[in-house]
């Protein structure tokens, strides 16, 4: 997996802040003050700088340190995040970090206190991550997609998270794949009252933990679809658990069928590592 080193300088605690928000979101992830760093430098693929801008200018100790070390940060990719109270003069006052580490900056964001906003800064972090993930070691699609197909059928057991507003649910429930889709019979609860507001639902599926060498879980995105009792598809479900309509239909409650589109695969396998390629691989179907 990429590993990302956060590096920042703090007076008054809002950079220092804006670091370990960021390390949740970049994670795997270390966010560290630059002067107390003192790890493998080698350990780490990606660099985040977040250096203040106070009375628009940088700390010149923060000037000294990038100079000092521009050499192995320059081998890295680098995301810059450039904090302050308020934008203006900020490409002037960048200058002298863009003149130390030139190319090596892919990716440049401000983050300005008087106008942060929750949602747009988590909105920033994700997109830094999709910066952060480019270059990986990725599979072939369809090999991918062949060993995430035999672990989704070698498990019959998932937890389907559902949410709308400020209610959100969390449901183990059995499962069969077919035909690309997911598809899970039940009598009804909760998670139906999220789905039929809001049919984002994500799924997960995973085994045992044993140790961080034998890493095996997938997540999985996508839409909720209810389909119609008696229908082509809901027959097509029942005929491969070897279940009849007129029994189910014979039953008190009704057994409602939910079909998720999957939209993306998130696969974290060592076996991956093994074959030397990233051991966290995605799969996106729509």
């Amino acid at each position: 997996m990429v590993k990302t080193l956060i590096l920042y300088d703090s007076k008054y605690g809002f950079t220092e802040r804006i670091a370990q928000e960021l390390s949740l979101i970049l994670g795997p992830a270390k966010y560290v003050r630059m002067s107390d760093f003192e790890n493998n430098k080698v350990e780490y693929d990606v660099i985040v700088l977040c250096i203040p801008i106070c009375s628009e200018k940088i700390d010149k100790n923060v000037i000294e340190y990038l100079s000092q070390n521009a050499d192995w940060i320059k081998e890295k990719k680098v995301i810059l995040v450039c904090t302050c109270f308020t934008e203006k003069n900020i490409e002037h006052c960048m200058k002298p970090v863009n003149d130390i580490l030139e190319r090596s900056i892919v990716y440049r964001a401000v983050v300005a206190r008087e106008a942060l906003n929750k949602e747009e800064f988590v909105e920033l972090a994700l997109n830094m991550k999709k910066i952060k993930d480019q270059g990986q070691k990725v599979m072939e699609v369809q090999r991918l997609k062949a060993f995430m197909e035999d672990f989704i059928n070698r498990h019959n057991t998932c937890t389907l998270a559902t949410g709308f507003g400020d209610r959100t649910r969390a449901t183990p429930i059995e499962y069969i794949y077919m035909e690309e889709s997911i598809y899970m019979l039940s009598e009804g609860g909760e998670k139906f009252a999220n789905i039929l507001l809001n049919s984002n639902v994500s799924i997960s599926i995973f085994d045992e933990y044993k140790s961080m060498n034998q890493l095996a879980g997938m997540q999985i995105s996508g839409s909720a679809q209810i389909i119609d009792i008696g229908s082509y598809e809901y027959i097509l479900l029942l005929n491969k658990k070897n279940l009849k309509l007129e029994r189910i239909t014979s039953l008190p409650v009704a057994l409602n069928l939910i079909k998720i589109n999957i939209d993306r695969i998130e696969f974290l396998w060592s076996e991956f590592n093994k074959m030397d390629f990233d051991t966290k691989q995605s799969l996106y179907l729509q």
